[in-house]
């Protein structure tokens, strides 16, 4: 059984977004890990720009390296 690499408050970036200038809105939270879709884990997450959440493969996910406070 296929086993999830992200976890439900983790911050992650879309494949698709990661090109562009990052900025808070290229962040996203998962929410809910979803049953596989063929071969790939399905997830929820959301950004604070965008009032719906999107499901999205795991393969099109990355996981957002945390800033250390300074």
């Amino acid at each position: 059984m296929p086993v999830h690499l992200f976890s439900v408050g983790e911050r992650v970036s879309l494949e698709s977004i990661m090109r562009r200038t990052a900025d808070r809105a290229d962040v996203f939270v998962v929410k809910t890990q979803m049953p596989h879709l063929g071969e790939e884990l399905q997830y929820r997450v959301k950004t604070e720009g965008e009032p719906y959440d999107r499901v999205v493969t795991e393969g099109q996910l990355t996981r957002v390296a945390i800033a250390a406070a300074v």
